[in-house]
């Protein structure tokens, strides 16, 4: 069976699809093996995947990448969100190696739960070296990075895509998504009180003043391009 790749950002709640898709469709395997430990599918992910400790985040045609995906094409589910540049290259020569579910959560949202982290290596795509720095010129690099790697590598997929606000309310969404795919599911709903309790607080985020702040960011850049 072809394995389902979840692709998206971090900070988009990708690790919850890819614990519901592993129970949801048995005859689909975690990479997971007890002799290697490889958190959420993220085989390519150099902290797990020793090969591709000289590759670089997010960008396209890295041999060790494509070897990895060459060697998970079937009978699994993996997620990305660090390889996606070059994820992409590969996919655009082999498009029929892998099903595809887009994580889709809103850029700001992973800008702002990413600046909370501080995590910036999305900058390296610019050619920059990401920096600890948490200053105004860095956080417009992380916003302007994340939505150049979306327009760049993601949107142009055209995949299967399913949105934090669907995955957050409706737990019938992600099982027609993956339906839709070629999948047979086993539905159960994983929405429960306290991720309901999770998502509200995480709405109520886009209030504060760092939010706000990004937000104008976002749009600016949005704007330039």
């Amino acid at each position: 069976m072809k394995s389902l790749l979840i692709l998206s950002q971090p900070r988009s709640m990708s690790s919850e699809c890819f614990r519901i898709a592993c129970k949801a469709i048995p005859a689909l395997k975690n990479p997971e093996t007890p002799g290697q430990h490889i958190f959420a599918g993220e085989v390519l992910n150099e902290d797990y995947s020793p090969s591709l400790a000289k590759c670089k985040r997010y960008f396209p045609n890295q041999v060790p990448v494509y070897n990895l995906l060459d060697k998970y094409r079937e009978g699994y589910v993996i997620k990305d969100v660090v390889q996606t540049g070059s994820v992409f290259t590969y996919l655009k020569s082999a498009p029929q190696n892998y099903n595809i579910l887009v994580m889709d959560r809103r850029v700001e949202d992973v800008a702002y739960f990413m600046w909370k982290k501080g995590w910036t290596y999305p900058i390296d795509i610019l050619g920059l070296r990401h920096t600890s720095s948490k200053n105004e010129a860095t956080l417009v690099l992380l916003c302007y990075s994340l939505i150049k790697i979306r327009r760049e590598y993601i949107y142009p997929l055209n995949a299967t895509t399913i949105t934090w606000a669907e995955l957050t309310t409706d737990h019938n969404v992600i099982f027609d998504k993956l339906e839709s795919l070629g999948y047979k599911c086993k539905r159960y709903d994983y929405i429960d009180e306290e991720s309901r309790k999770i998502a509200r607080d995480k709405r109520r985020e886009r209030q504060t003043p760092l939010y706000k702040r990004i937000e104008k960011i976002c749009k600016d850049i949005r704007n330039e391009l």
